[in-house]
Protein backbone atom coordinates (compact mmCIF):
# COMPACT_ATOMS: atom_id res chain seq x y z
CA UNK A 1 0.00 0.00 0.00
CA UNK A 2 0.86 3.20 -1.13
CA UNK A 3 0.49 6.45 1.17
CA UNK A 4 0.61 9.88 -0.85
CA UNK A 5 0.93 13.14 2.09
CA UNK A 6 1.59 16.64 1.43
CA UNK A 7 3.07 19.09 3.29
CA UNK A 8 4.24 22.62 3.20
CA UNK A 9 8.60 22.76 2.62
CA UNK A 10 10.69 25.29 2.99
CA UNK A 11 12.79 25.25 -0.47
CA UNK A 12 11.52 23.25 -3.71
CA UNK A 13 12.29 19.59 -3.33
CA UNK A 14 10.77 16.47 -3.26
CA UNK A 15 11.33 13.49 -0.75
CA UNK A 16 11.29 10.04 -2.01
CA UNK A 17 10.95 7.72 1.10
CA UNK A 18 11.84 3.88 0.70
CA UNK A 19 12.25 1.94 4.10
CA UNK A 20 15.72 3.16 5.56
CA UNK A 21 16.74 5.13 2.39
CA UNK A 22 15.87 8.69 1.70
CA UNK A 23 16.65 10.46 -1.53
CA UNK A 24 16.51 14.16 -1.73
CA UNK A 25 15.80 15.90 -5.48
CA UNK A 26 15.30 19.11 -6.41
CA UNK A 27 11.70 19.91 -7.65
CA UNK A 28 9.73 22.82 -8.85
CA UNK A 29 6.83 23.28 -6.24
CA UNK A 30 7.20 24.32 -2.35
CA UNK A 31 5.48 20.98 -1.93
CA UNK A 32 6.90 17.76 -1.24
CA UNK A 33 5.58 14.59 -1.97
CA UNK A 34 6.17 11.71 0.24
CA UNK A 35 6.12 8.05 -0.81
CA UNK A 36 5.98 6.19 2.73
CA UNK A 37 5.79 2.97 4.00
CA UNK A 38 2.45 2.19 5.78
CA UNK A 39 4.53 0.59 8.69
CA UNK A 40 6.82 3.77 8.97
CA UNK A 41 5.18 7.06 11.16
CA UNK A 42 6.58 10.26 10.14
CA UNK A 43 6.66 13.15 12.00
CA UNK A 44 9.04 15.63 9.77
CA UNK A 45 10.01 19.46 10.13
CA UNK A 46 12.88 20.27 7.64
CA UNK A 47 12.61 23.88 9.03
CA UNK A 48 13.58 23.59 12.46
CA UNK A 49 14.65 19.91 13.28
CA UNK A 50 12.66 17.33 14.92
CA UNK A 51 11.51 19.46 17.71
CA UNK A 52 11.06 23.53 18.04
CA UNK A 53 9.35 25.70 15.95
CA UNK A 54 11.83 28.54 14.40
CA UNK A 55 10.68 32.14 13.29
CA UNK A 56 12.64 34.05 10.77
CA UNK A 57 13.02 37.92 10.22
CA UNK A 58 14.38 38.20 6.69
CA UNK A 59 15.54 41.02 4.40
CA UNK A 60 14.77 40.86 1.02
CA UNK A 61 16.82 42.74 -2.02
CA UNK A 62 15.57 43.93 -5.46
CA UNK A 63 20.07 44.38 -6.29
CA UNK A 64 23.06 45.63 -3.98
CA UNK A 65 22.31 48.69 -2.45
CA UNK A 66 18.88 48.37 -3.96
CA UNK A 67 14.74 48.67 -2.59
CA UNK A 68 14.80 46.48 0.48
CA UNK A 69 11.78 44.30 2.16
CA UNK A 70 11.65 43.41 6.14
CA UNK A 71 9.77 40.38 6.65
CA UNK A 72 9.06 37.42 9.45
CA UNK A 73 8.00 33.93 8.53
CA UNK A 74 7.99 30.87 10.54
CA UNK A 75 8.74 28.83 7.23
CA UNK A 76 11.77 31.22 5.71
CA UNK A 77 12.65 29.56 2.45
CA UNK A 78 8.68 28.63 1.82
CA UNK A 79 8.11 32.35 2.38
CA UNK A 80 11.17 33.43 0.01
CA UNK A 81 9.99 30.88 -2.69
CA UNK A 82 6.52 32.58 -2.64
CA UNK A 83 8.39 35.74 -3.26
CA UNK A 84 10.67 34.97 -5.90
CA UNK A 85 7.39 33.64 -7.81
CA UNK A 86 5.45 36.52 -7.42
CA UNK A 87 3.07 34.35 -5.32
CA UNK A 88 2.17 37.48 -3.33
CA UNK A 89 0.66 40.62 -4.52
CA UNK A 90 1.79 43.45 -2.97
CA UNK A 91 5.16 45.44 -2.69
CA UNK A 92 8.13 42.91 -3.11
CA UNK A 93 6.08 41.40 -6.56
CA UNK A 94 5.46 45.11 -7.25
CA UNK A 95 9.14 46.16 -7.01
CA UNK A 96 10.73 42.72 -8.56
CA UNK A 97 12.20 42.08 -5.14
CA UNK A 98 13.32 38.92 -4.69
CA UNK A 99 16.68 38.39 -3.48
CA UNK A 100 17.23 36.96 0.30
CA UNK A 101 20.08 38.70 1.49
CA UNK A 102 20.07 38.62 5.58
CA UNK A 103 18.06 36.71 7.78
CA UNK A 104 17.81 36.32 11.42
CA UNK A 105 15.98 33.30 13.83
CA UNK A 106 14.72 33.39 17.12
CA UNK A 107 12.49 31.02 18.79
CA UNK A 108 9.21 32.99 19.56
CA UNK A 109 7.02 34.77 17.18
CA UNK A 110 6.92 37.76 19.65
CA UNK A 111 10.78 38.06 19.30
CA UNK A 112 11.05 38.07 15.43
CA UNK A 113 8.09 40.41 15.16
CA UNK A 114 10.01 42.73 17.69
CA UNK A 115 13.04 42.65 15.51
CA UNK A 116 11.01 42.94 12.41
CA UNK A 117 9.58 46.41 13.64
CA UNK A 118 12.85 47.45 15.04
CA UNK A 119 14.45 46.55 11.81
CA UNK A 120 11.52 48.64 10.35
CA UNK A 121 12.48 52.06 11.95
CA UNK A 122 16.00 52.10 11.00
CA UNK A 123 17.51 54.03 8.77
CA UNK A 124 18.79 52.68 5.31
CA UNK A 125 22.10 52.69 5.94
CA UNK A 126 21.89 51.06 9.23
CA UNK A 127 19.91 48.40 7.34
CA UNK A 128 22.62 48.26 4.30
CA UNK A 129 25.78 47.90 7.35
CA UNK A 130 24.05 44.67 8.99
CA UNK A 131 23.31 43.11 5.46
CA UNK A 132 26.82 44.00 4.53
CA UNK A 133 28.45 42.89 8.12
CA UNK A 134 27.26 39.09 7.19
CA UNK A 135 27.06 39.35 3.29
CA UNK A 136 29.23 41.67 1.82
CA UNK A 137 28.82 40.77 -2.16
CA UNK A 138 24.41 40.47 -1.42
CA UNK A 139 24.39 37.51 -2.58
CA UNK A 140 21.09 35.62 -2.68
CA UNK A 141 21.18 33.29 0.15
CA UNK A 142 18.24 31.32 -0.68
CA UNK A 143 20.74 29.44 -3.00
CA UNK A 144 22.82 28.43 -0.42
CA UNK A 145 20.67 27.32 2.04
CA UNK A 146 19.06 23.75 1.97
CA UNK A 147 17.69 23.09 5.41
CA UNK A 148 17.51 26.36 7.23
Amino acid sequence: MVLWVHAVLIRPINILIIPKIIFLCKGHSPFMSLIVNPLFIITFNIMSGWNKKQYYVYILATHMRGTLYIGVTGSLLNRVWQHKHNLNKGFTNKYGIHRLVYYEMYGSIHQAIEREKQLKHWKRMWKIELIEKVNPKWHDLYDDAPFL
